[in-house]
């Protein structure tokens, strides 16, 4: 009874496909692991929450953290539209920027003076 019969329904418009975007943090001063990992690469999908803790070690330089990043991140979703991570020498890396630039993400770096615009991770 309650629907309208005067006005015709319309089709269902589609649910758009949600952008990619991510946060990561470097997790520093672990105990070493029987693998001898002592260092966590944390990346976060905003959109379903999904966590990924990458172990790596802490002399890891740019390239290997890029190549962990793609082959546990990447792999399973799509090339990020945009980055948050906090101002860290690794994020921060030559390297790590021009890949970006190359492939079109944005990179956001949270402050130091607010931690909450990198709270997810």
């Amino acid at each position: 009874m309650a629907k309208s019969k005067v006005l015709p329904h319309g089709l269902c418009t589609p649910v758009p496909i949600p952008n990619v975007d991510i946060s990561m943090d470097f997790i520093l001063g672990l105990p070493r692991s029987r693998n001898v990992h002592d260092f966590l690469f944390v990346v976060v999908d905003q959109f379903s929450k999904m966590t990924y803790f990458i172990p790596s070690h802490k002399v890891d330089d740019a390239r290997i953290i890029v190549n962990l990043f793609f082959k546990d991140v990447v792999k399973l979703h799509e090339l990020p539209r945009s980055i948050v991570s906090d101002q860290d020498s690794k994020s921060l890396n030559h390297f790590w920027r021009t890949l970006w630039v190359k492939h079109g993400t944005k990179l956001l770096f949270s402050k130091t003076s607010h931690p909450k615009s990198d709270s997810q991770t």
